[in-house]
């Protein structure tokens, strides 16, 4: 997967900071599928890199719900586990790709982005998606 330069460096916003994603592919409805796939597990990944189990973030005693009519996943309460992503939207198909919205809410160390890399990576690889590119993206 190439990456472009400033994925996950971005300028702060008053209410935190953000990732808007795309993912740029031959297939983006493949794309879309592996993003709906990794988006619980961008939201356990904390800030030392480390991607926590739904078992290991279960027995925290924080649980992650669907949004109302959507199938975005937020944290039900505030976590005491350093979380690196509190929300992920939905992915936005387009012709040449799916994109992401995620708020971080602060700016990340390289030890979380270089775990959100993987994640992405490994579900569209998954999906069959071989060559892509990252990209940020006005959604």
């Amino acid at each position: 997967m190439i990456v472009d330069d400033g994925v996950f460096r971005v300028e702060s916003e008053l209410d935190g900071w953000n990732e808007r994603l795309m993912v740029f592919c031959d297939d983006p409805q493949a794309a879309a599928q592996a993003l709906v796939r990794a988006a619980p597990r961008l939201q356990r990944v904390l800030w030392d890199g480390r991607e926590v189990s739904e078992r290991e973030w279960q027995a925290s005693g924080l649980e992650l719900t669907a949004a109302a009519n959507s199938g975005s996943l937020r944290l039900a309460q505030p976590s005491d586990l350093t979380q690196a992503c509190e929300y992920v939207s939905d992915p936005m198909l387009h012709a040449d790709g799916a994109s992401i919205y995620m708020d971080t809410n602060s700016e990340l160390g390289k030890a979380a982005a270089a775990a959100f890399f993987a994640i992405i990576r490994d579900e569209l690889l998954a999906e069959g998606v071989e060559s892509a590119r990252l990209a940020e993206h006005d959604i």
